[in-house]
Parts: C-alpha cells; structure tokens; sequence
C-alpha cells in the first residue's frame, strides 16, 4: 500500500481524549456472495493500522481474483455495519476487469 492512500484517512482526526481506534472493514460481492467482515482496529496513524489496511486491500484482491465481483477496504470509526453502510472512508476498491 502506498503511504499516499493511508494518509487520506488522516481526515478522521483526533479525539479529545487521544488517539482514535480506526477500524478496518473488508466489504465484497464476488462469487455469488456479498457481505462484509471487520479485519481489526489500531490507532489512527499506528504502523498496524497501516498493516491492516495493507492485509485488507490484499484480501479484497483475493477475493475478486478467487470470484470476480467486487471488494471494497472502507476505515472509520465503530463496527462492520456502520462503517460499511454509514461512516467508512473507501481507501481502496478491487474490481473484476
């Protein structure tokens, strides 16, 4: 992953209270089949949020290349369902082509 696309989500800023926990959510139409799972949360600007966004962008490809569709990495704050249907910020975008 270039560090370019992981700044983008420096957007979210920091809370009051310190650093944020960002989520990272995988989200996917491929092979018949859509959903969306939580890869795991690390603090806003951490070396393991960028690992995880780097693992889910990797799955994403994984799984348009096992069953075309689509996939989608979306990061932001709460769980798999709001951040993929409210608050997430796609970072990246894996499509059949």
């Amino acid at each position: 992953m270039e560090m370019d696309e992981f700044d983008a989500v420096g957007r979210f800023g920091k809370s009051p209270g310190g650093a944020v926990g960002l989520t990272v959510v995988v989200e996917f139409e491929s092979g018949g089949e859509g959903g969306a799972f939580d890869m795991g949360t690390a603090l806003e600007g951490s070396p393991e949020l960028g690992r995880l966004v780097s693992d889910a962008c990797d799955e994403a490809d994984a799984l348009v290349g096992d069953g075309g569709g689509w996939a989608a990495v979306r990061i932001g704050f709460g769980d798999v369902e709001s951040i993929d249907c409210e608050s997430g910020r796609t970072v990246h975008v894996a499509e059949e082509g």
